[in-house]
């Protein structure tokens, strides 16, 4: 079951999503909205392990390795 639900995640767009994110959270976000974006960067990170370490998902196509 949880192959299906990675399968139907474009990984490459969640990667771009998951930038976009981080770029937002550096806005002035209100205590409330900055914990709601934490969580769903946490939840994306661990969507991203999940297909990397159990589905063996290139890490280059799930991760945006140039960040730092």
């Amino acid at each position: 079951m949880h192959t299906v639900i990675i399968d139907n995640i474009d990984l490459s767009l969640l990667k771009e999503q998951k930038t976009a994110l981080y770029s937002i959270r550096q806005e002035v976000l209100s205590p409330e909205q900055f914990e709601a974006v934490e969580g769903i960067l946490c939840l994306i990170d661990a969507i991203q392990d999940y297909a990397v370490d159990v589905l063996g998902v290139d890490k280059h196509e799930v991760f945006n390795l140039s960040i730092k």
